[in-house]
């Protein structure tokens, strides 16, 4: 690899991040370190609770959720609510779910245009990226953290990232907001404007 010290571009897939992650692993390549919790999740999506609001402690968090390792929760009746956010992430992250990528993102009819900007990436490290939860963190009824990892080819790329999940409509889904901050590590300042909304708001609808 021949690295300038530019950041590597590449496009996004219909599948989610794939070639995003390719993007950010190419970086790392050209002597990056990996990115921190605040430059993933800019902070915490808001349910109008009192804790939700008291989750924005992401440093402490991230670092204690790491070190804990394995997936738990802090709310009664969560063990069906962690395989479906687990579920959300790992659909979401996949390389060939189509559309089904979108319906595991909140509010992801205002990101189809992103997500499919540029149309397929060819490259097969895009093809083989996944993306693994090892804890869930219910905060509140429809908001919970999340501490997962990119793999690329089985291996990781991103390890131990902070982000969130909503719970829209009914279902649980990857937050807007976590898209925003991998979309903000990729692109820094020309992130698309639909994720100006997740910031100003961190909330779900």
């Amino acid at each position: 690899m021949h690295c300038s010290g530019k950041r590597v571009r590449t496009s996004l897939i219909p599948a989610a991040v794939g070639a995003l992650v390719v993007g950010i692993v190419g970086l790392a390549g050209c002597g990056s370190s990996s990115p921190s919790s605040s430059s993933t999740a800019h902070s915490t999506p808001s349910s109008g609770t009192a804790a939700a609001t008291a989750s924005t402690t992401r440093a402490a968090g991230g670092a204690s959720d790491t070190a804990a390792g394995g997936t738990s929760n802090t709310m009664p009746g969560g063990a069906s609510d962690t395989a479906a956010i687990e579920k959300a992430y790992e659909v979401f992250f996949a390389p060939n779910a189509g559309n089904a990528s979108m319906d595991h993102l909140q509010n992801g009819e205002q990101f189809q245009a992103v997500l499919n900007q540029q149309g397929q990436s060819e490259s097969s490290l895009a093809a083989s990226a996944s993306a693994h939860v090892s804890k869930v963190t219910l905060i509140s009824p429809t908001v919970a953290k999340v501490i997962f990892t990119i793999e690329v080819g089985g291996k990781p790329m991103l390890q131990n990232q902070p982000g969130y999940a909503v719970k829209q409509d009914g279902t649980w889904k990857v937050s807007d907001y976590t898209f925003c901050g991998l979309l903000h590590l990729e692109m820094g300042s020309k992130v698309p404007s639909v994720c100006d909304s997740a910031v100003a708001t961190h909330a779900p609808s």
